[in-house]
């Protein structure tokens, strides 16, 4: 927390369901960017959720919301992203890269180079390099964490986040089920879902082959993505 004093690295210890939390805040004098890319290993196995309370991608108005998920430890992590975009503007359309090894490479959309990060650095990948159908591939020269933020409307305060698995061969052609996809708590919202898969797939929701053109990948023409709005129940 801001006023800690002590020395780093710094060393916590646990029992079963028991949890701990470090976080910075700008209003207490801190910056929270000093969190990213952190390290946090553990003699047994624990639950690591990440993200930001009150934040945001975009620094040009007071527009803050919350955006925290549960993430999975270094070995699961991958070196190449598919994101697809939700329905923000470009500023807090973001993705956000954390490299886990020394000289890790980023390219997006099967460009070359566009820069390189250390191990505890970071990079933000801003919401104007979706291509024209609302995809970005990411390729990474070792295994990096991956962080998406998506929003709504052109209110910087309507944004989310959530971690992105890589793309891997152990991806379940099945996801069963999301309960009440256009609501949350007692608001009804737009519901609808993005799905990233390979090229050539049939894709069913609630049972029913979609009608959707499929989105072809710059860079990676294995894959493709589908945004499929209007979904309820």
């Amino acid at each position: 927390v801001n006023n800690y004093s002590g020395t780093f690295p710094f060393t916590r210890t646990l029992n079963e369901g028991e949890s701990f939390i470090v976080s910075v805040s700008f209003d207490a004098g801190g910056d929270p960017n000093d969190l990213i890319g952190t390290l946090i290993k553990s003699d047994k196995p624990v639950v690591v959720n990440s993200g930001s309370a009150t934040g945001s991608f975009f620094g040009g108005d007071n527009g803050r919301d919350y955006g925290i998920d549960q993430i999975v430890d270094a070995t699961k992590i991958g070196i190449e992203y598919i994101f697809v975009k939700g329905v923000g503007q470009d500023e807090w359309e973001n993705v956000l890269i954390v490299a886990h090894e020394d000289n890790t490479q980023i390219s997006i959309n099967g460009n070359g180079v566009l820069t390189t990060i250390n191990k505890g650095g970071y990079f933000v990948i801003e919401g104007n390099n979706y291509n024209s159908v609302g995809n970005l591939y990411v390729k990474t020269s070792k295994p990096a964490f991956a962080y998406q933020g998506v929003g709504f409307g052109i209110g910087a305060a309507n944004q989310g986040l959530f971690f992105v698995p890589p793309l891997s061969c152990e991806n379940r052609g099945k996801v069963d089920n999301i309960s009440d996809i256009e609501k949350i708590g007692s608001d009804t919202f737009n519901g609808g879902v993005t799905i990233v898969t390979n090229k050539g797939a049939i894709v069913k929701v609630n049972g029913a082959e979609i009608t959707a053109t499929p989105n072809p990948v710059t860079g990676n023409a294995n894959y493709v993505s589908y945004k499929i709005l209007n979904l309820t129940g």
